[in-house]
């Protein structure tokens, strides 16, 4: 509470009117967000005429186009029924972390070879199949494994399967595939209070080995994407043995050294006490209410939402993604996630680390329990990088404007195996470009193909 005490002084002192109102906005905005499912409901049920209202929003064009007018939103396809629909066999593993949350993993295999003769084990002809080099995949931060499939034939999944690799797509506590725990329930906020940390600490770790395990390979490779390089990074740093098990790991727009956002509105957001932005967004789910966003707006509608949000947050054109395509690509881009991983991600943003005496980025550095003491006597912790040594490829674009990849170059040093630049790609771009398949993926391959053997 003495935070928020502060950052209004702040706003009456330093801030001036402007501030003023648009923390009030900001406020009317997240009341929205977080209880739109709830308005809608009330407002349906206290209408004398729902039945009529229907018909007049099927019967009147314009108010098609802006809204759905659902009171549930479409299922979206999962992982493995999108996996199907292009001709993949797929199997769902469940996994187990350390601290008890449930995690679920897809594997992905071609059409004629089915899941469980993947492995070592022998068929019923007697004969023991061929073995295919793992890939670990993970996503990105407020995403699923939904994300890598979503785009088609011209995914990575479906690529490296081609290849002959053996593919697995990850995902993070808390999304719409792991929202469950061994003894939490997801309504408290004991379920929710969790950031980077616990998934470089459990999440990765219990999947790796959950993949070496099943496939007897002792080594594995890894590609991340975007936060799910830092989680790699993470986890690859604090864990020697683990680091062991990574033949090669691909980053593609690797969010590890950050710029942060060029908005100054958005920037006062994040410069802000991590009690403020418990207090606006709660201390449990971040953005739940997001489905019911999904139920209110058309398919035209929610794109331009959030193209503009991107604009406005990030400066992305989104010129790269087909405009039709992002239509069924934004229904499966955010997935849930804790409040705490995004004020995590603030405190990384807002603690730039010294490379140089002239250059600094932000670094990544695991979450400051102190944030809200008044005294900062306290040291951060960060992610030694410094040492780090399992080889790495790095894959981003010169129109990205978050992440500041020469920087993260000079961090790593010689653990830099290959590094690709991809021009006017921005950050999304390396998961739904147009042409993803044929500008950075074969990069991909090659890379792979260099550290590994199928």
């Amino acid at each position: 509470m003495r935070s928020l005490v502060r950052y209004c002084v702040w706003l009456v002192l330093d801030g001036g009117w402007f501030q003023w109102l648009w923390l009030f906005l900001v406020t009317i905005g997240v009341f929205l967000i977080r209880y739109a499912q709830l308005l809608i409901s009330f407002f349906y049920y206290i209408c004398p005429f729902p039945d009529f209202l229907d018909r007049l929003f099927q019967k009147t064009a314009i108010l098609q186009y802006l809204f759905s007018f659902r009171l549930q939103a479409p299922m979206q396809p999962d992982t493995a029924t999108i996996i199907k629909s292009y001709g993949y066999n797929v199997e769902h593993h469940i996994v187990e972390t350390e601290d008890g949350f449930v995690l679920s993993l897809f594997r992905v295999c071609p059409s004629n070879i089915s899941a469980k003769n993947l492995g070592l084990s022998p068929s019923s002809s007697g004969q023991v199949p061929s073995r295919r080099s793992p890939v670990l995949i993970m996503h990105g931060l407020m995403m699923c494994s939904d994300v890598w499939v979503i785009s088609g034939k011209k995914s990575l999944p479906f690529a490296l399967c081609d290849a002959g690799y053996d593919v697995w797509l990850g995902n993070n506590r808390g999304n719409r595939y792991s929202c469950k725990h061994r003894t939490l329930d997801p309504r408290t906020e004991k379920f929710w209070n969790w950031s980077l940390d616990e998934f470089a600490r459990y999440d990765i770790p219990s999947q790796i080995n959950y993949i070496k395990n099943v496939t007897l390979f002792e080594k594995i490779s890894y590609v991340g994407f975007s936060q799910g390089t830092a989680q790699g990074f993470a986890a690859f740093s604090i864990d020697p043995n683990l680091a062991k098990s990574i033949e090669v790991f691909i980053a593609l727009a690797p969010a590890v050294t950050v710029k942060g956002l060029s908005n100054p509105i958005a920037s006062s957001i994040i410069k802000a006490s991590p009690s403020f932005i418990f207090l606006l967004f709660g201390d449990k789910i971040l953005l739940g209410s997001e489905p019911a966003w999904k139920t209110i707006f058309s398919q035209n509608v929610f794109s331009r939402i959030l193209d503009n949000a991107m604009k406005l947050l990030f400066g992305w054109n989104m010129s790269q993604i087909d405009p039709e395509s992002k239509k069924k690509f934004y229904r499966h881009l955010y997935s849930t996630t804790s409040v705490k991983s995004v004020v995590h991600w603030f405190q990384i943003i807002t603690h730039p680390h010294h490379l140089t005496p002239t250059l600094s980025c932000s670094h990544l550095q695991m979450y400051d329990d102190t944030a809200h003491l008044s005294s900062r006597s306290f040291s951060r912790i960060k992610y030694d990088l410094s040492k780090f040594n399992v080889p790495c490829a790095l894959f981003y674009g010169d129109a990205d404007t978050i992440i500041d990849g020469p920087a993260l170059v000079q961090m790593l040093g010689n653990a830099v195996v290959h590094v690709h630049v991809e021009t006017e790609y921005e950050h999304l771009d390396f998961l739904w470009a147009k042409n993803v398949h044929e500008r950075v993926y074969p990069g991909v391959m090659k890379v792979l193909s260099q550290f590994t053997t199928i």
